[in-house]
């Protein structure tokens, strides 16, 4: 049975999610079909493996809004896409959505400002949204994260990142993450570029 969870939102977040082991590896793909409780709003989407099991679907319109969903294996903990200047986790403004303990859903933007948990804040960055609702929904041991953000002009070649965590958010405190990646991400063609080490994404 599914659970899907509308959540206003002024500004956007990273995702993160609890994955197994043997579901780290696995790939995700876009042959699955979306839930039927997305398909109102976020239909007619270009789709991309991207890391791990992460899936990227997306569309952009004429009035520079970037929809996303963004799907990966879930059990518990936090999923999260972030949008860089640089590629680096400092500096840049993320997504991230995640069920809580009563199964209460959960989707912020959080300002990506240093390396500490201190200075990952929630409800700030550079993200718009101009009040589009953005959803979780959890179905089949995968979650799904769906949100919109306006742009000046439509994205083309974007540096994203996405991580995630195995430890439920307690009072918007993200813990660290378990597994995280940069990568340069054209939104006019769907091209993926090179993946940065791990290693050099907290570098400021």
């Amino acid at each position: 049975m599914a659970r899907a969870f509308g959540v206003g939102a002024a500004m956007l977040v990273v995702v993160s999610a609890f994955f197994a082991p043997a579901v780290t590896a696995q790939t995700g793909s876009c042959n699955d079909p979306l839930p039927t409780e997305l398909v109102g709003n976020y239909s007619g989407m270009a789709c991309s493996p991207v890391w791990n099991n992460f899936v990227l679907r997306y569309a952009q319109g004429g009035d520079n809004v970037l929809r996303v969903v963004l799907s990966a294996m879930y059990s518990s903990g936090w999923v999260g896409m972030a949008f860089s200047k640089d590629g680096l986790m400092v500096g840049s403004s993320a997504m991230v959505g995640w069920v809580g303990k009563k199964g209460q859903a959960h989707v912020k933007q959080f300002a990506l400002n240093g390396k500490a948990p201190s200075m990952v804040v929630a409800d700030r960055g550079f993200l718009v949204s101009n009040g589009h609702d953005h959803t979780v929904l959890v179905k089949q041991a995968k979650i799904y994260l769906a949100f919109q953000l306006n742009f000046d002009s439509q994205l083309k070649k974007q540096q994203v990142l996405f991580a995630f965590g195995s430890a439920i958010p307690v009072n918007d405190r993200l813990a660290e993450h378990q597994g995280k990646t940069s990568i340069t991400f054209d939104f006019t063609t769907g091209e993926l570029g090179s993946f940065a080490p791990a290693n050099h994404l907290m570098q400021t």
